[in-house]
């Protein structure tokens, strides 16, 4: 146990102990939060790092961690581990690192799984290379609100899906769609892979499914019926 992951857990334990009467009421929830990786320890934080019993709720973002120096285009959230060379050796899934955490002794109620709004673009070294895998020359290019290389929103994707001709791909492996126009390379989540993450979510007897980042889904209605992805959460969780 690090230094920091040593001082985190007395930071938790120091918030419930000073919350104690709200917590004793159900008013107050310590959580703690952790990215999908192939190597906890190196990327996120793990169970021996922190003693679960001090949290309520152990969310892991349903995404790899966001790296813009990739040199091969990936999808950002795979349910379940690629047996292709995707050429990158972090390559992970959602499925993976939950199964981490269980194995590791964490309790199956309190993990939530967060399915992430946000989309991750690359732009091909060479267009006529599209396939997962592919080579990139860097980030995708700024979209017009998040003004970011490299991320965007799921609304402002939906918009230029709308606006101009895009080929759409399905990752059978990793159960989440990506698409293609001319250099520009997309992963991202649709209502899909939103419903077969709540249901492996469900199967998996998870405490629950949080959205994460409701102002990147399309909370304004510009593609058809607003928070399509937020509603596909709750819809799947439903059934």
């Amino acid at each position: 146990m690090t230094r920091l992951t040593v001082l985190f857990t007395i930071f938790l334990l120091t918030i419930g102990c000073c919350f104690a009467e709200e917590a004793s009421q159900g008013h107050v929830h310590c959580t703690f939060t952790s990215y999908a990786a192939k190597r906890p320890g190196e990327y996120a934080l793990r169970v021996d790092d922190i003693p679960t019993e001090v949290a309520d709720v152990v969310s892991l973002v349903g995404m790899l961690e966001h790296r813009t120096t990739l040199n091969h285009t990936n999808v950002i959230a795979p349910l379940n581990s690629h047996t292709i060379d995707t050429r990158d050796p972090n390559d992970v899934s959602i499925n993976h690192s939950l199964q981490s955490w269980l194995d590791d002794g964490c309790s199956a109620n309190k993990m939530v799984l967060g399915v992430n709004f946000v989309v991750q673009t690359f732009t091909l070294a060479d267009p006529k290379h599209k396939e997962l895998g592919a080579p990139t020359s860097g980030s995708g290019k700024p979209c017009p609100v998040t003004n970011e290389k490299g991320i965007c929103s799921y609304m402002e994707l939906c918009q230029a899906f709308n606006q101009s001709e895009w080929i759409f791909k399905w990752d059978e492996e990793g159960e989440v769609p990506y698409a293609i126009q001319g250099d520009q390379w997309v992963t991202y989540e649709n209502v899909l892979s939103v419903h077969q993450k709540v249901s492996f979510a469900k199967s998996q007897g998870l405490g629950g499914v949080s959205g994460m980042n409701l102002s990147y889904d399309d909370y304004r209605g510009k593609c058809g019926e607003r928070y399509p992805l937020t509603k596909a959460v709750w819809n799947a969780f439903r059934t």
